[in-house]
């Protein structure tokens, strides 16, 4: 006798003479599967069609805001958020498909829930770093405050970004050093080729120099140096003499500043200390002398 529930596979295997055991070993070899093969392609669908369109709408929020359409990171940085969203879609979704596929084969979910919420509350207070870590990633990748090439000063390191992920931030120190800092671990960032750069040359002179003349030679370099072929691809503004900075026993200290393309400064201010140099002795405009070895 078949049962008022049963299954249209269960009722044509007792037609056909089964018996109760073998129609309702035939279901279970028959439906179960087919319905967790169906689970399957319809996360499977449902996953593509979900992280796709939240990948659109990711896109579509940047395109929203102009005032960070313009800057030349800003795809790299909705790609980079675009794809941490799709993951997370794609990752829940499965999620229930799992729950559904062992509720399918007959797993009592209730104690396994029971069981796992206990476990996620120790698991959550041991990976509070890393939540934290990966907001942390969020807010540096959405705001753009640095990217890969920047030169940055993150407090626990200073270096060019090699790498930036939602977990941390891989930079290359002057000496080659790599540092992996955590992206929760960032209190402030100092970002050095944001936009654009500046390279600062600071010259110590002795003291009886004409620091008018010292400062014509100074500006006159830089603008020779901006107007340079070889450099002037690297110089984005006119240079601006900013005079004396300080004064110690040795001498002041004069100043000049080179607006530079993001990262250009380093070799901008080499070169342009160079010349200043060249320029000050060969004018007889001395820098503040090398204080006597005892």
């Amino acid at each position: 006798m078949t049962s008022s529930n049963s299954s249209y596979v269960y009722d044509l295997f007792r037609r056909l003479h089964f018996s109760d055991f073998g129609a309702r070993t035939a279901e279970v070899l028959i439906v179960r599967p087919f319905r967790v093969l169906l689970i399957v392609l319809g996360a499977w669908l449902l996953a593509r069609f979900l992280g796709r369109a939240t990948e659109r709408a990711v896109r579509s929020l940047h395109h929203r805001a102009p005032a960070r359409t313009g800057h030349a990171r800003a795809e790299q940085r909705t790609a980079t958020l675009a794809t941490a969203a799709k993951r997370l879609v794609r990752l829940v979704v499965w999620v229930v498909a799992g729950l559904l596929i062992l509720t399918e084969v007959g797993v009592n979910l209730a104690p396994l829930l029971a069981g796992s919420a206990v476990v996620g509350v120790a698991l959550g207070l041991g990976a509070q770093s890393l939540v934290r870590d990966m907001l942390a990633g969020l807010f540096i990748i959405g705001e753009d405050q640095f990217g890969v090439g920047d030169v940055v000063d993150v407090g626990p390191a200073t270096g060019t970004v090699e790498e930036v992920n939602l977990r941390s931030t891989r930079l290359r120190g002057a000496d080659g050093t790599v540092w992996w800092v955590p992206n929760g671990q960032i209190q402030r960032v100092g970002n050095t080729t944001l936009g654009f750069s500046r390279a600062v040359v600071d010259v110590p002179i002795g003291w009886g120099v004409d620091l008018g003349r010292v400062g014509e030679a100074m500006k006159d370099e830089a603008e020779r140096l901006a107007a340079d072929t070889d450099w002037s691809g690297r110089v984005i503004d006119v240079p601006a003499l900013w005079g004396a900075q300080a004064a110690d026993a040795t001498g002041p200290t004069m100043r000049v500043v080179v607006p530079t393309a993001p990262g250009e400064q380093f070799a901008v201010g080499r070169e342009l200390r160079r010349r200043v140099l060249d320029r000050l002795n060969a004018d007889g405009l001395r820098a503040a002398p090398v204080p006597p070895t005892v």
